[in-house]
């Protein structure tokens, strides 16, 4: 199999894939496939090559150009880093690093037993790792998210087959297409692929541990994998992965690294050894991560085989092999977020499935928390980490969460230093946006927009306020509050009497210690319906949450993309609910009042405003101007009950407690509480089914170039008036490339939020800036490796630029690494 790529469905697959490449490029490039790719390469490349052609020889060609080994681990050459990232992110660094060293090996005859080197490595750049090595925070990381999700899924599934079928059900197998193991299309379930390859681990793991001998494989375990590999369906092959099960039982007790915590015992992976991780002590900070070195050491192994022994090894190993890192490599493009689609909605089908395939109290479940912070913390003594986490609804529960979940990441199984304590590690809880699932006729009942997801942030809000107030370690673990998942599902309006009310929750002290006040954060501007549409959404959250100087937004890319290049690029067209866009024209009409192209664009959406207002509110009976529905938006950050007609407002607005919060005291907020057509149109934009059910209703309008100018004006005064509060913006760069329209990192707006004269440019500001990783287990990136790729990336860009130099773009980097240690909750 890896001696021949059948060519037409090369051609087509490759043209398919690679938009501007016609099927005779694609032609070309298969005969440079076999004639270049596949060969065996020249004793200079420093890595022996198999001595036959292969696919498995382009891999060491691709290798040989862009890693270099340092201290006995692979680090990447950095001006080839970004080409590294591309395609390490599809194929995963562990196949591509155990196959060049295997080669390198060979070449020095030297055999390999420390398997642990970094899960992301790193570049060559001196300058970059000291900057990186001196103290730095990540700030928006999302622990569950964080984690290496598809290695550790794929270790669960490895070492127990069985009892997966219904997830496998409601996995959407849709994100990167199908395997297919020969020229036919032949299409498979999804479940047995991940069977044939636990049975071909199985036979593999004993053929190399048996000195690559085909004897050392036991024949009743060579027969169930050839018999599983035959089968046409989940049902024919149930039978036999029960008896494969025992099998993975058997080698995890026979020879698996057994992980000890006193008395109790733990084997996650029977191919982990102790003979592959005595180079790494109990006592280092990577010490959990050597769970991952029997996977290594296997790709390592066959790959020291195919390469020395080309023409000896069985052609069936060749192909189980083969098969093995084929469906290894689709399953983990379900976990690894790489398709083309932009979006939160795409991202979301990854996230939600980031540990399906893993027990909740299993060893899995610890080392997701554990390897997530790990990964981060155990690099060196002067990080900073805020990871995030959904908060729960009653005190007790989350502080039996906060506990567990510190327990789990120094799990002392898998730790033996102090990387993780209680100053380097706090939490950051963020409430869930979630779509209004109540009816419009629920109005009728008094139930306002998000009425549940209101309520449950209000129990949510006390349940983090009593913790504070108990005499728990646990509150001081909690720095800050947050609002994640798609913005496009709730407005900040939902959040924002829980946000005014924590701001000002004070804690009890505990032996003289009290806790600070929590720091606000909130994910604004990451995915929208349209620039305005993100737009407002930053100045709800500045309004309504009442936010100033320190705290921080969350991604906010559309304070920073080509306003005139997003809507070209959507053919100047938007489309959205008529709610949404009545919003929007009201909003830009009067917060772009004083900037200059306001006059040219302020009829079309004086007429726009008409059509809309007339189509939602028109049955209503209230006549309002721009400015009186501009004063209704204002109030959306009260408490809705507090405008319900059959209630007495005095209810809804004690001194105490959570009511005390119901009313937003911003200035421009008293002001629209005295305009009772401003009250009258609130209560019925919460309160009135038609009013609901009209704005539900799907809409589209082209935009015209006066309205696209101004637009791009009140991006701009949006920008200055983010810098003047002295709001900070928290930046990941790779996060924002998968799920935004961003066309690269250079492009990447975070150069347009802090110029300090790097590039040329009309509109320079000095906002304060930070880069983080978001869901870096999803995006299969760190924190050293998103910075590298802005610097490299600028680098490129300045190349043609001699005023330039990578020195300036060193600083640059560093400036921003110190603004994320100001930028930190405490």
């Amino acid at each position: 199999m890896d001696e021949r790529v059948p060519r037409e469905p090369f051609i087509r697959h490759y043209a398919l894939a690679n938009d501007g490449i016609t099927l005779d490029q694609a032609d070309v490039l298969w005969s440079n496939l076999g004639q270049t790719w596949m060969r065996p390469g020249t004793v200079s490349c420093h890595a022996r090559y198999a001595q036959r052609d292969t696919v498995f020889n382009a891999l060491l060609h691709f290798t040989t150009q862009v890693l270099v080994e340092h201290n006995g681990d692979p680090v990447c050459k950095y001006e080839h880093l970004l080409r590294w990232h591309d395609l390490s992110s599809l194929l995963s660094e562990d196949l591509l690093t155990t196959s060049y060293l295997a080669g390198r090996d060979l070449h020095h005859r030297t055999i390999r037993n420390n398997f642990n080197w970094p899960t992301v490595i790193d570049h060559d750049n001196r300058a970059l790792i000291s900057i990186l090595q001196r103290p730095v925070s990540d700030l928006h990381f999302h622990l569950n998210g964080s984690s290496l999700n598809f290695e550790i899924n794929w270790m669960s599934l490895m070492n127990k087959i069985t009892g997966w079928s219904d997830e496998f059900k409601r996995f959407k197998y849709s994100q990167q297409g199908t395997v297919t193991l020969t020229e036919e299309d032949k299409q498979e379930s999804f479940y047995l692929q991940v069977i044939k390859a636990a049975a071909l681990r199985v036979v593999l793991f004993e053929y190399a541990l048996g000195n690559c001998q085909m004897s050392a494989i036991n024949s009743g375990d060579r027969v169930l994998a050839e018999t599983l590999f035959a089968s046409n369906n989940v049902d024919d092959a149930r039978g036999q992965t029960k008896q494969l099960d025992l099998i993975t039982e058997r080698l995890r007790c026979r020879y698996g690294k057994k992980y000890r915590d006193g008395c109790m015992v733990k084997t996650p992976d029977y191919a982990t050894m102790d003979s592959i991780t005595l180079a790494t002590p109990k006592q280092s900070g990577n010490y959990v991560f050597t769970v991952l070195a029997g996977e290594r050491w296997l790709l390592y192994s066959l790959f020291r085989d195919i390469y020395g022994n080309s023409r000896k090894i069985p052609k069936e190993v060749v192909a189980w092999f083969y098969a093995y890192i084929l469906i290894k490599a689709q399953f983990r493009t379900e976990f690894v977020q790489l398709n083309s689609l932009v979006g939160f909605a795409n991202f979301a089908n990854y996230e939600t499935r980031k540990s399906r395939f893993i027990h909740e109290r299993s060893v899995y479940a610890k080392l997701l928390s554990q390897m997530a912070a790990e990964s981060f913390l155990g690099g060196g003594k002067s990080r900073q980490l805020e990871a995030r986490m959904v908060p729960k609804s009653t005190s007790k529960a989350l502080q039996r969460f906060v506990c567990n979940t510190d327990r789990s990441i120094r799990n002392p199984m898998f730790q033996g230093s102090q990387a993780v304590n209680d100053d380097n590690l706090k939490y950051v809880l963020h409430f869930i946006k979630k779509k209004d699932e109540k009816a419009p006729k629920d109005a009728l009942l008094g139930h306002c927009r998000h009425y549940d997801l209101r309520y449950a942030v209000k129990r949510q809000s006390l349940a983090v306020s009593n913790l504070r107030k108990k005499q728990g370690a646990e509150r001081f673990r909690i720095v800050g509050m947050d609002a994640a998942n798609s913005e496009i599902l709730t407005r900040p309006e939902v959040f924002a009497q829980a946000f005014r009310f924590l701001r000002e929750d004070k804690a009890t002290t505990l032996k003289g210690k009290m806790p600070n006040d929590l720091g606000m954060t909130y994910h604004v501007g990451e995915d929208f319906m349209d620039v305005v549409d993100g737009l407002r959404a930053v100045d709800e959250v500045i309004r309504f949450l009442g936010f100033r100087n320190g705290d921080r937004l969350g991604h906010g890319l559309v304070l920073g993309i080509d306003v005139k290049q997003y809507y070209a690029f959507r053919h100047q067209t938007v489309s959205m609910t008529a709610q949404t866009m009545l919003d929007n024209v009201v909003w830009l009409y009067n917060v772009g009042k004083d900037c200059q192209g306001f006059v040219r664009a302020s009829r079309d959406l004086e007429i726009l405003f008409e059509k809309y207002y007339q189509q939602i509110f028109g049955g209503t009976g209230l006549r309002a101007s721009q400015w009186d529905y501009y004063q209704s938006w204002l109030l959306r950050g009260d408490a809705p009950g507090y405008y319900y007609l059959p209630n007495k407002k005095g209810n809804h607005h004690q001194q105490a407690g959570w009511s005390m919060y119901n009313l937003n005291h911003d200035a421009d907020a008293e002001l629209a509480r005295t305009n009772d057509t401003a009250c009258r149109m609130y209560a019925a934009y919460h309160y009135e089914k038609d009013v609901r059910e009209r704005g539900r209703k799907t809409v589209q309008e082209k935009l015209n170039d006066a309205i696209i100018t101004l637009i791009e004006e009140v991006q701009e005064k949006m920008l200055d008036e983010v810098e003047r509060r002295n709001l900070c913006i928290e930046c990941n760069p790779t996060s924002n490339l998968r799920i935004a329209t961003i066309e690269g990192y250079s492009k990447h707006p975070i150069v347009r939020f802090f110029n300090d004269t790097l590039f040329d440019s009309n509109h320079s500001h000095y906002i304060s800036v930070s880069v983080n990783t978001d869901d870096k287990g999803i995006f299969a990136t760190s924190l050293e490796r998103e910075y590298s790729l802005l610097a490299l990336s600028l680098e490129k860009k300045a190349s043609q630029d001699k005023r330039i130099s990578p020195r300036q773009i060193y600083e640059w980097i560093d400036k921003i690494r110190q603004m994320g240690l100001e930028q930190r909750f405490e």
